[in-house]
């Protein structure tokens, strides 16, 4: 916890890189795609192929978001 400051802090940094992850991903596909809907057809392709065990789980950010956002101001 010492390098992220807290336990807070670790986690954070985890969303943020999980979101660079799927920032990076959308990027690669939508300046290499054409037209943008083929670009997002792609997107949606790709999560469909997830295994179902990831698909479970959902997505790190959405839950995030749904579970804290009634309790965590920022």
């Amino acid at each position: 916890y010492n390098r992220f400051g807290d336990k807070r802090g670790l986690f954070l940094r985890c969303l943020c890189r999980y979101a660079e992850g799927f920032e990076a991903k959308l990027r690669a596909l939508l300046e290499r795609e054409r037209p943008v809907s083929r670009a997002f057809e792609l997107l949606f392709e790709s999560v469909l192929a997830e295994p179902d065990e990831h698909k479970r789980m959902g997505c790190l950010l959405v839950n995030t978001a749904m579970e804290l956002a009634r309790s965590d101001v920022e």
